[in-house]
């Protein structure tokens, strides 16, 4: 992945294999995008929100109704997410238990 950058944007270039390019070319063609652009901004948009629910110690699945059942995705990019919002939501736990202390008792 090659990025080629200028002023106000960025090119980015990919290898793919070329049946990775007929996965590709197919889900444009079922989601009717026109662009290789319009599919990348679509996962990133995807993929962005899955990776905050995953660390917000959410799991990211799919439902279906018909047999009230899911089936939960495991990427190792939500794996290490998840680690990194536990880190996150740790820290920031005990930076409010140190910030919250008990009033002091007064002396009457």
């Amino acid at each position: 992945m090659t990025p080629l950058v200028t002023k106000n944007s960025s090119r980015l270039q990919v290898e793919v294999t070329a049946p990775q390019l007929a996965h590709i070319q197919a889900l444009m063609s079922v989601c009717g995008f026109k662009t290789q652009k319009e599919l990348v901004n679509n996962a990133l948009t995807l993929f962005e929100w899955a990776i905050e629910e995953v660390q917000r110690g959410k799991e990211v699945a799919s439902f279906d109704k018909a047999n009230n059942s899911y089936e939960v995705l495991r990427m190792p990019a939500f794996t290490e997410a998840a680690r990194s919002g536990n880190s996150s939501r740790q820290a920031a736990s005990a930076a409010a238990a140190v910030s919250v202390s008990p009033a002091p008792a007064t002396v009457g």
